[in-house]
């Protein structure tokens, strides 16, 4: 695992976090950064938020036939990818892990888009999608907050 521990002279990347309802967009918004940002040479890193259990391994694979063997740590090379799987249960249900628990985790990246985490304290886009007006995830007290750089919609307007 990299870290910025573990490189002297390395610089801090730029975190920039999208939050919003589920289905709101946040996603397609996030496509959208990631590929412009590449275009501009930026190396870039992603982390996601997920509320439940997910497992991105296929059943019936070497790789996940490890993990249910009981390996703590699986890693999947090819000439293209390295795909690393960890378990590492959190002691509580309840528990999250937080974006400043994630991101040592992640390599030489410029920038991480980050998707969920709304409660961070990281800079912030927050976004309304046509639907999400109905269903305000921000109360206008809170629209402000320090850690949102921009409120964003696709009504063609500011949300103040």
């Amino acid at each position: 695992m990299s870290s910025l521990t573990d490189q002297p002279n390395a610089k801090a990347p730029l975190v920039l976090g999208l939050a919003g309802w589920s289905g709101s967009g946040k996603t397609t918004l996030a496509l959208s950064l990631i590929a412009l940002l590449k275009a501009r040479g930026l190396r870039v890193g992603t982390i996601k938020h997920a509320h439940h259990g997910f497992d991105v391994d296929v059943p019936g694979k070497d790789s996940f036939c490890h993990r249910e063997a009981g390996a703590d740590e699986v890693l999947v090379a090819s000439n293209r990818r390295i795909a690393l799987m960890i378990e590492d249960p959190l002691p509580e249900a309840d528990d999250r892990r937080t974006l400043n628990d994630l991101l040592p985790r992640l390599g030489r990246v410029d920038v991480v888009v980050v998707e969920g985490f709304k409660n961070g304290a990281h800079a912030k886009l927050k976004y309304f999608a046509r639907l999400a007006f109905f269903f305000p995830l921000f109360s206008r007290s809170r629209m402000a907050t320090r850690t949102s750089s921009a409120c964003i919609n696709d009504f063609g307007y500011t949300i103040s």
